[in-house]
């Protein structure tokens, strides 16, 4: 375990025990892990950013699929791109109404191209009541 550690924190240069403490939910991970505990109060907000792979001028719309007992919010629904390769950034809010039934929800939030549905990004999307350590 300590060696794990040591070794963890030269390869990111960096205190792995602090990291851990306050994750960042605005990293631009291709995922989302939200932890909710019994007094947690108010949503979870997570920042993503989306790139364009297609051509110019291409909009997509925000399909979420699964997550059943979470309130999920994401702004804005659609993304609309003026060039290939613009990044658009996007938040997807998570809130439980009230304790997790299931220890773990799974879903998706993805992005659907409005065309011709030609392409389509999704973002994973893991809900836990379960204790992080």
């Amino acid at each position: 375990e300590k060696k794990s550690r040591k070794l963890i924190n030269i390869i990111t240069r960096s205190n792995i025990s602090d990291a851990c403490k306050n994750p960042s939910p605005y990293l631009n991970y291709p995922s989302i892990i939200a932890y909710f505990t019994s007094d947690q109060s108010g949503p979870k907000i997570f920042r993503r950013t989306l790139t364009n792979v297609g051509e110019a001028k291409r909009s997509y719309t925000v399909r979420v699929r699964g997550l059943k007992g979470l309130n999920v919010v994401v702004e804005p629904k659609r993304l609309m791109f003026s060039e290939k390769n613009e990044r658009l950034s996007y938040t997807v809010g998570l809130e439980t109404p009230i304790a997790l039934r299931e220890n773990v929800i799974y879903g998706l939030v993805s992005w659907v191209d409005d065309e011709d549905a030609e392409f389509e990004v999704s973002c994973s999307v893991v809900a836990t009541s379960l204790v992080q350590e």
